[in-house]
């Protein structure tokens, strides 16, 4: 009970929204809707934290003859001195190539930041309303109603997010609203509550549609940058793989190592036996290359009978990906040729492997599938490719 609970509240700051009814995906695909959030929110990070900062600076002018005048200004030097630098790290983040994965940890930072920056501004009416003039009260009523729509707008993709920004203000704004005994007063609070309700419904129609349409999206880039054959990405991913791996060589300097593979006498394959063998003989060595690869390897089907193997970051990788003896192993066994088992003439059809070999060696012209000697495959008693 207590490892599902706990696995529930991960994936639920985590921002999955299968905990809010959302669709359920796989870690692989949860990570990716995750990078595509965060990618927006990087995309206005900057102008939002402006935004904090110039809303900062007005509410420290609106307070100035205020006797909380000293606490209003440490307060909006703390906000613009940690909105300041958000804003440029999140600017420079912006330009680096988009992730394809965003891990639950980064999305967990994500929400802890939104959680302070939202009680930062739900401090404002619990210490500054009462004590400001009917101006002043209005510049702060007028600050939290638009943060509460900016985080709305901010976070409108990732429901936890916004709930831990405007949450606290909800409750700061509760609190300052409930120790005036004005009924106006609860007017405002009830109005605050309708609007916050329909804010956060907002944002979770909107954070599921979001979630919907990335999935589709993803589902029609695989099969754009897959090989339908081999399952293998294919020369479109390829190139994207590429000019990424070159971006990060030029600018952090993440070398990189790429392996071409061609396959010799693949034409001989499909001429003698068949496209569909011909299509299984690939299907067998992408498996076998797959398998050879690391997780921090990929490999890629080009075209034809052409295959590529890379590999970034990791020196011990890159000596694996070039050392032909790491591939040759994958490849002692033969690939053997199961749709040609029941193929060949009705002469050689049903003979044991050595009386086949014999009649290669007398009349090959009779049956291409007997012809096939264990010299010319390598060893094996079947039809061997």
């Amino acid at each position: 009970m207590r490892t599902h609970l706990s696995s529930y509240l991960s994936k639920l700051f985590a921002g999955d929204l299968a905990a809010f009814g959302g669709p359920v995906t796989d870690e692989a695909v949860a990570g990716y809707i995750r990078g595509e959030q965060i990618s927006l929110v990087l995309g206005y990070s900057l102008g939002i934290m402006l935004a904090n900062a110039c809303n900062a600076a007005v509410l420290a002018i609106a307070l100035w003859h205020s006797h909380d005048r000293n606490y209003a200004l440490i307060w909006a030097a703390a906000v613009v001195g940690g909105a300041l630098p958000v804003g440029l790290k999140a600017r420079s983040s912006r330009r680096i190539t988009k992730p394809h994965f965003v891990s639950r940890r980064t999305m967990h930072r994500l929400v802890r930041n939104a959680f302070v920056l939202g009680t930062a501004w739900a401090i404002v009416p619990v210490a500054f309303f009462a004590n400001a003039s009917n101006g002043g009260q209005l510049v702060i009523t007028c600050l939290c109603a638009g943060m509460l729509a900016g985080g709305a707008f901010a976070f409108a993709t990732i429901p936890v997010a916004a709930v831990a920004f405007t949450a606290p203000i909800f409750v700061g704004t509760a609190i300052c609203l409930g120790r005036n005994g004005d009924f106006v007063y609860l007017l405002v609070a009830i109005l605050v509550v309708a609007y916050g309700f329909v804010l956060l419904r907002g944002v979770f129609a909107n954070s599921i549609e979001f979630a919907r349409r990335t999935i589709a999206q993803l589902e029609a880039e695989r099969k754009v940058r897959r090989d339908p054959l081999t399952q293998l990405p294919n020369r479109f991913a390829f190139s994207e793989s590429l000019e990424g791996a070159l971006n990060r060589l030029s600018r952090l300097g993440e070398e990189f190592a790429v392996l071409l593979l061609d396959l010799d006498r693949f034409k001989e394959v499909n001429d003698k036996f068949g496209h569909p063998a011909g299509d299984e003989f690939l299907v067998q060595v992408a498996a076998r290359l797959q398998r050879c690869a690391r997780e921090t390897e990929s490999v890629t089907r080009i075209g034809g009978g052409r295959i590529c193997a890379d590999h970034d970051k990791s020196d011990q990788g890159r000596r694996r990906i070039g050392n032909r003896r790491a591939v040759r192993r994958g490849f002692r066994r033969t690939v053997p040729d199961r749709r040609m088992r029941d193929r060949g003439c009705d002469q050689h059809r049903n003979r044991a492997g050595s009386a086949r070999r014999q009649c290669a060696a007398r009349a090959p012209e009779k049956c291409r599938r007997c012809a096939l000697s264990r010299k010319e495959s390598g060893s094996g008693d079947g039809p061997l490719l």
